[in-house]
């Protein structure tokens, strides 16, 4: 059996990537503490995979991307707020839990969420 849940992140095309291995980094640790079962977000939009969208351009946007089992959405969402992001209006969250109709959207500098519906 399996609870999963996906999770897309969106940061300014001119944020600096780095900030999302340090969210990586800081997963883990929290992850090999048995605070947070999941990390890794790996990029949507750059190299191969920037390659795979539709259309007739490159995307025009920064998407990083995970599928997790049984993750601790509250902990990893208050995880994303704490990086210091260098545009933080920009940066926001899709997430999707496997029995949602939609995707909910969260934004950390707010602490903001709307969308979805759960089943």
């Amino acid at each position: 059996m399996s609870q999963v849940t996906n999770v897309m992140l969106s940061i300014s095309i001119l944020e600096d990537r780095e900030l999302v291995d340090v969210l990586n980094a800081r997963a883990k640790e929290l992850h090999e503490a048995k605070l947070l079962y999941q990390y890794g977000l790996h990029s949507l939009t750059e190299g191969v995979l920037g390659g795979l969208w539709g259309g007739t351009k490159v995307p025009a946007c920064t998407l990083f991307g995970g599928a997790f089992n049984y993750l601790k959405l509250e902990e990893y969402l208050k995880l994303i707020a704490q990086i210091e992001w260098i545009f933080p209006r920009s940066v926001q969250v899709f997430y999707m839990d496997e029995g949602d109709d939609g995707w909910h959207v969260y934004w950390p500098h707010q602490g903001a969420r709307s969308g979805g519906r759960s089943r």
